[in-house]
Formats: C-alpha cells, sequence, structure tokens
C-alpha cells in the first residue's frame, strides 16, 4: 500500500505483519496501545542505564551494585500512566491547532514543546519516578532542581532535531513509531543525568555509590 516502505528479504516480510498489527492497534485502541509501548520503552531505557552503570564497576575493579527492579517499574509505570496519556492529548490538541506540514507550523510546534510540553515531561519525569522508588518529597524537588535545568536545555537540541524529523519528513502512519524511538533514547538520557545528580548528592569524604542511576537516593 501507499507510503509503506517496502521490506526485502525473509526478515523485511517476517517484520510486516508486526507492523502491520500495530498500525492496526494504534486505531483501535490508540491511547491503550500508546500505553504499553511507552511502559516498555520507558523501562527499556532505564534498564540500559543500569547495565551500563554495572559495566563500569567491573572495569574499574570496583564491586557492582545489584539490578534493581524497582527503578525499571517506576519508569515503566511512569511512561504507561503519565507520558502516554499526556503526550496523547498534547499531540491531538497541536494537530487541532496547527493541522498543517508547513515548515512555519512545525517551527511553531516545536517552539510550544519546548515551552511548555519538556517542561513538564522532565518535572514529572523526575517528581514521579523518584517518589515511585521511594525518595522523599524534598529529594524529589532537590534532584529536579539540580538536574532539570540541564535536561531542558538538552531537549531543545536532541527532542527537537527528533520532533522536527517526525513533523516533517516521516509518513503519519510511522510517526508514532519514529517517536517512540526517539522517546527511548531521551529516556535513556532522563535516567543518566538523574543518576549524576545521585552521583553528586554524596557527602564529601565519602566513596562515590558504584552505580549512581536513576532514582538512585543520595548517599547519608
Amino acid at each position: 500500500p501507499a507510503g509503506t516502505p517496502a521490506c526485502g528479504g525473509p526478515d523485511g516480510r517476517r517484520a510486516m505483519p508486526v507492523l502491520a498489527a500495530y498500525r492496526a492497534a494504534l486505531q483501535a485502541r490508540p491511547l491503550r496501545t500508546k500505553a504499553a509501548t511507552s511502559f516498555v520503552l520507558f523501562g527499556t531505557g532505564n534498564a540500559l542505564v543500569q547495565a551500563a552503570e554495572q559495566r563500569r564497576p567491573r572495569e574499574t575493579g570496583a564491586s557492582a551494585a545489584s539490578f534493581s527492579a524497582r527503578k525499571v517499574a517506576a519508569c515503566s509505570v511512569y511512561g504507561a500512566g503519565l507520558y502516554a496519556p499526556g503526550m496523547h492529548v498534547w499531540y491531538q490538541a497541536l494537530e487541532r491547532w496547527l493541522p498543517s506540514t508547513a515548515l512555519p507550523s512545525t517551527c511553531c510546534k516545536l517552539a510550544l514543546h519546548s515551552a511548555f510540553a519538556a517542561p513538564a515531561i522532565i518535572s514529572s519525569f523526575t517528581l514521579a519516578t523518584k517518589t515511585l522508588e521511594g525518595a522523599p518529597l524534598g529529594e524529589s524537588i532537590a534532584a529536579l532542581r539540580d538536574r532539570g535545568p540541564q535536561m531542558w536545555l538538552t531537549a531543545l537540541g536532541f527532542i527537537n532535531i527528533g520532533l522536527f524529523i517526525n513533523y516533517q519528513f516521516m509518513p503519519l502512519p510511522y510517526r508514532v513509531m519514529f517517536g517512540n524511538c526517539v522517546q527511548l533514547l531521551w529516556t535513556t538520557y532522563q535516567c543518566w543525568e538523574l543518576g549524576r545528580e545521585g552521583s553528586h548528592a554524596a557527602p564529601l569524604g565519602e566513596p562515590l555509590p558504584p552505580a549512581a542511576v536513576v532514582l538512585h537516593a543520595p548517599a547519608q
């Protein structure tokens, strides 16, 4: 069909039914499908960060922290419960306000995303995931205050590049799928950035924790 990229070889032919089933699920149950996709991708992003952080101590001879399933679950729950419904409403509203794919319309969407959606995503991600991990509210707010501005500045470059490509060049049926790939990379970055916040919170004179990843409580 028109708008469907050609896939040669047996691997491509095997992938086509999966893509078709995903598109059908998006049309039949868009919010549930997006929530399930975000559940998987947000958890995957956190798991990738933890796996990378676990390799680092082995290279330096230090002891590695155990893998935290709770951190993965916290990110997954945030993705399905807050991110997916929030962005579903956001994209629907943008398409109603700015239905054109012309360059000025795309630039307006990017500006609105940077000014409103990005700060909301960063704030809700930091506060919700740390709270789900069991951190006190004051600690969650301190993490947002410490790492939030840097994450927002990074979003101005990284996320806007992905969003521009998505709005301007991707065929409409594949925009959600492409956005999910960008989302995976962004979630991984957010987890890593919050992990840096956890590392910096160690008091002077005490060794840094062997693996500081998202939702990691500062050393006491």
